[in-house]
């Protein structure tokens, strides 16, 4: 059974990203060839970063404008996704039947990638023809938009936005007045472990995360294979709060403190969280909570559930991405009513069912998952809640110089954890 975030192609994450430790990271070679319009930024400085506390109203150009009002979806067209791979396994194949049916028209996914880095380093050859941007990630919103490789949206095709998505996420300060974006899902990133296997009550315990230093686990220690994930959790375990940080010292320590802990318990990296802790495989794994709604479905049976506990911290690591129209869409008015259909509290909700992640909308709530069968009752504290997003640590853009920085520590660590494997 595919998964969201499990890719069917043999070049994962970590291939991609020990290929870019000798350059820089799409991102920064994006903005480094990229013809900046001096009304985004003024010139020589950096893209603006957006921040809870530094929103960020992107800019729009006369070259890349959004669609009129009262246009008619495109008839019989055939609307292009460009999304993860497997194309089925971070949306519904059910609510795509139904959209095809509703508008007359079929959904073909194109070219599914296995990382954001390589989905951005195809869209910058400038020949993918494609409607719909799925899951586009706001580690890397600047750098599209200042690239202008996706269009600006229309809101007047996007009622279900505003009478649905949670308010933060209507106008959020990454994309003030949601120009370019609207929301896909959300996400926490914590520990998860087989509580029948781990004798440690991990959440007494003054240092959480210390349980993948903890000898007593070698052999059983999994990470998540995601650089902002990985080196956020050494962040934030020694009280960095600032989890995009860009300070070199603190990016070494994060660095030093994980080739630490590929000493003490030799951690596999990886993206199968709900599955090796089902199979035992893994005792304890950084996981996603969308990772710990699916891992229902490897269970043997029913009751294996009740062995997987998860914590996640008030302040711990969360995430979300987006879905976006790119530019020169062959269909726009038809991808317009694809994000509308997708932002459906209805269709929402069967979409978060169905992947395990969740939509920030309101019908997707912890009592309507739980109630559902969605997420078992001792797994509710993976369900995200708005409130969480006030207290939680949002993974975000970087500049291109972080960004460099932040891959070249992840790339010595996955080295040092092959080299021990």
């Amino acid at each position: 059974m595919d998964h969201p975030r499990e890719r069917a192609s043999q070049v994962g994450r970590r291939d991609f990203l020990m290929g870019l430790a000798a350059c820089l990271p799409v991102s920064a070679a994006l903005l480094a060839a990229c013809d900046r319009d001096p009304k985004a930024t003024p010139a020589g400085s950096p893209m603006p970063l957006a921040r809870a506390n530094n929103p960020v109203t992107r800019p729009l150009f006369d070259s890349n404008p959004a669609i009129p009002d009262g246009l008619s979806p495109e008839k019989n067209a055939s609307l292009r996704i460009y999304g993860w791979n497997p194309p089925s396994s971070y949306m519904s194949p059910r609510l795509v039947s139904e959209f095809e049916e509703r508008y007359g028209c079929s959904v073909r996914f194109v070219e599914p990638f296995t990382s954001m880095d390589q989905a951005v380093a195809r869209l910058r050859t400038g020949n993918l023809e494609a409607d719909v941007f799925q899951g586009t990630t706001l580690k890397v919103l600047g750098s599209l938009v200042d690239a202008r490789m996706i269009q600006p949206l229309n809101l007047a095709y996007l009622p279900n936005l505003n009478d649905h998505a949670w308010p933060q996420m209507i106008n959020p300060f990454y994309d003030v007045g949601s120009r370019y974006t609207v929301p896909y899902f959300v996400w926490t990133t914590g520990i998860a472990w087989r509580n029948d296997l781990v004798e440690t009550d991990i959440p007494s315990l003054a240092d959480p995360y210390g349980v993948f230093w903890d000898p007593a686990n070698r052999g059983h220690v999994h990470m998540l294979d995601s650089v902002q994930d990985v080196i956020g959790m050494a962040l934030l375990r020694r009280g960095v709060t600032d989890v995009n940080t860009e300070n070199p010292l603190l990016i070494e320590r994060a660095k030093d403190d994980l080739l630490d802990m590929v000493e003490a318990v030799l951690p596999k990296f990886d993206i199968t969280d709900y599955r090796d802790l089902l199979s035992g495989a893994a005792h304890v794994h950084l996981s996603w909570s969308g990772d710990m709604t699916y891992a229902r479905h490897y269970a043997s049976k029913p009751s294996d559930i009740l062995k997987l506990s998860y914590w996640w911290p008030k302040e711990g690591l969360i995430g979300s991405d987006t879905m976006t129209v790119l530019k020169g869409a062959e269909n726009p008015v038809l991808a317009h009513a694809f994000l509308d259909f997708l932002l459906d509290g209805e269709k929402a909700f069967a979409n978060s069912v169905y992947t395990g992640y969740q939509a920030p909308v309101s019908s997707v709530t912890p009592d309507s998952l739980v109630d559902d069968g969605a997420v078992p009752p001792n797994l509710r504290n993976i369900i995200v809640t708005p409130e969480d997003f006030v207290t939680g640590r949002e993974e975000l853009e970087l500049s291109p110089a972080g960004d460099a920085l932040w891959h070249a520590a992840y790339s010595e660590v996955l080295k040092a954890a092959e080299s021990v494997a």
